[in-house]
């Protein structure tokens, strides 16, 4: 038509509809020993419930990777609110040392499985005290003098889980002036996520 024939009649109008953007969540979460004094472990059962809940109702994939000398994965990716992530919190205890460099290793690792371009975090909630290396990782790190390999593990796989796009973020179980809190506030910088602390059931 000409511009003098145009009609606003002759207008329509287009919505593209936007794509909604999943993630997928690894919780890494620490089961060692020292989870097991101060109600620690109570409060990771109870964040990570709400996380997992969060996540389905968000139509996300969630997974669970637990550790203590070793991690190991315990719920694989899924977006189904099954059975087994309520059995899996239910059933977790404190026990053994804390390789926390392994648990973000194994969890990124499962983030990276099956290729999917779903934006993908960790979640790691533990009480920021670190005391195992896993032998490979110590044959990497064991020159560095003066340093606290169970940290500097943990720096290092998480920034190597940041290098594949994998955020991570801390919630962090201790009180407000715990020592760990430099450490945990060093590994979420790295990790570019960001960090919250739990002292108690406000906090939750």
């Amino acid at each position: 038509k000409k511009l003098t024939d145009v009609r606003r009649s002759d207008f329509r109008v287009f919505m593209k509809q936007q794509r909604k953007i999943h993630s997928d969540i690894i919780l890494c979460l620490d089961t060692s020993g020292s989870m097991g004094f101060q109600h620690k472990l109570i409060y990771t059962r109870l964040a990570a419930s709400g996380l997992i809940k969060a996540a389905i109702k968000n139509e996300d994939r969630v997974g669970i990777v637990a550790f203590d000398n070793y991690s190991k994965i315990t719920v694989p990716l899924s977006e189904e609110n099954n059975d087994a992530i309520s059995d899996c919190i239910s059933k977790l205890y404190a026990r053994g040392n804390t390789n926390i460099g392994d648990g973000i290793k194994t969890a990124s690792e499962l983030l990276l499985e099956d290729g999917k371009q779903n934006e993908k975090h960790i979640i790691l909630i533990t009480d920021g005290q670190p005391t195992a290396i896993s032998q490979g990782t110590f044959e990497q790190l064991k020159k560095m003098e003066e340093k606290d390999l169970t940290e500097e593990s943990t720096i290092m796989e998480t920034r190597k889980a940041v290098a594949k796009g994998i955020k991570v973020s801390v919630i962090h179980v201790a009180d407000k002036n715990d020592a760990s809190s430099e450490f945990v506030k060093n590994v979420a910088r790295a990790g570019k996520g960001n960090i919250h602390r739990i002292g108690n059931v406000k906090d939750l």
